[in-house]
Order: C-alpha cells, then structure tokens, then sequence
C-alpha cells in the first residue's frame, strides 16, 4: 500500500484521509461520498500515485465526507424522488457544505494545509457531484469542484445556474459517460444539454470549467473519473491538464 490513511472525529463523525507518506500534503481534495464510494478509495489513490510522485500533480490528502443519507444530504433543494418508494430529495446539501468546511478547518490544521481556497478542493460523482458544484455558490471556502457525472438535471438547477454566480473563484472539472445521454427517464434525458449548459454558464461568467467525455454509462469505471477530476484540479501544468481532457467547451 503506496498511501497511508488516518481515521480521526469532527463533530461527533468519522472521518477519513488518505495521502502519499513521502510527500506532505499540500492541498485538500473533500470527496462527498457514501458506502459505495468510500470503497474506492485505494483504487483512487493507486491511480495517482504515479502523478504524484513524478510531479505532475501537487501532493494532496483525500479526505472522505460520507453520508448515509444520500439523497437527502446532496440535494440542494426538495424534490420529488426520482420514482416512487424512493427516499425524497429533501434539500440537505448546504448542511452538508457547512460540515465540509469545519472538516476543512480540521484537516488544515493536522496537516499544515493552507486555508486559502485555491488549496481546498470538492469532489463528486451522481448527486453528491450536484452538491460539489452547488457549494461553490453558498461558500467561499473551496476552490474548485470535480464534479463526475453529476445530477445536473435537477429540478431547478440550470434555471438556478443562470441567475447565480460562484462566490469565488473556482475551476469546475465537468466529466459524463458518453452513454448517459441516451438514458430513458424523461426527468434525466436532458443530462447531456444540462451538463453543457453548465460549463458554458460558467465560462461565458469568466470562470474556469472544462466538460470532458467518458466512455461507458454513470456506473463505468468511477474510481478512474474520480481520479482524473483529481488530477485536473490539482495538476500544475497546463499541458498535462489538456491530455485529460477529451473535450472542452
């Protein structure tokens, strides 16, 4: 095992970090997650490690922000679930964002990470994705969002969008699978448009958002989107950051 991983409380949760033992940190990526995801991360970590260690990417702890409640906790608003017997969209993600930022606060401290923004980074794939781009507008505490697959077909979300503004600046990494465009749910069908739209939206606001193309449906190799949204974010140099790119907008 290339990484070591520490288990440590905020507000009464546990909370947990990966990062390179022969490099300090320096720069935070919190990935909103769940059971599901929290299982990805030594593929995750086995995927940068590479990067890392040949300086291609700054050296970062990913630090796991999980929830039980999915739908409740990375939707940013109430919303009819998506079929019936489903647990409801409830509205708990600026809950979830302020949790994010006292687990921020705490992961500075114990590994000497500057608070600034531009070194503290979201992360998220499906709805927690949604949430991720959705913090950039109500906090100012994380720089940039790696946002896979994300439920940007929301209710309200590009309506949202475009009478909104981040609050600072942010770099938003947009990543889909090919085949999610073709998905047969009336409700999710504008997903390809959505997700276009919203980094249109961003750059056409002067901020920095890049839509990038997998292949495969949502579930097809996450952990690999998860660490090229990583490695987009935190990467220094701007051609290594255009060979992970497949498509910008």
């Amino acid at each position: 095992m290339k990484h070591t991983t520490d288990t440590f409380t905020v507000s009464g949760q546990p909370v947990t970090a990966a990062y390179f033992s022969t490099t300090p940190p320096e720069a935070a990526v919190y990935m909103l997650s769940g059971e599901f995801f929290d299982a990805m991360l030594p593929e995750i970590m086995a995927q940068l490690y590479d990067r890392v260690d040949g300086g291609l990417c700054t050296p970062f702890v990913l630090v796991l922000c999980s929830r039980r409640d999915w739908n409740g906790s990375f939707s940013p608003w109430p919303a009819p679930p998506l079929r019936s017997g489903s647990p409801p969209f409830s509205g708990g993600a600026e809950e979830t964002v302020r949790w994010c930022s006292q687990i921020k606060r705490s992961v500075c401290d114990k590994y000497g990470i500057s608070p600034d923004a531009q070194h503290n980074f979201l992360l998220g794939y499906s709805l927690s994705g949604l949430c991720a781009l959705y913090a950039a507008y109500i906090s100012r505490d994380f720089g940039g969002a790696g946002c896979c697959s994300p439920s940007l077909w929301y209710d309200g979300w590009i309506e949202f969008m475009e009478k909104s503004k981040p609050l600072t600046d942010v770099s938003v990494y947009l990543s889909l699978g090919r085949k999610e465009e073709k998905v047969r749910s009336v409700r999710m069908g504008s997903i390809g448009r959505d997700v276009r739209a919203a980094a249109q939206i961003l750059t056409s606001q002067g901020f920095r958002a890049t839509f990038c193309r997998n292949n495969g449906g949502h579930d097809y190799q996450v952990p690999q989107r998860l660490s090229n949204a990583i490695a987009w974010l935190l990467v220094s140099d701007e051609n290594v950051r255009a060979a992970i790119e497949d498509k910008i907008l």
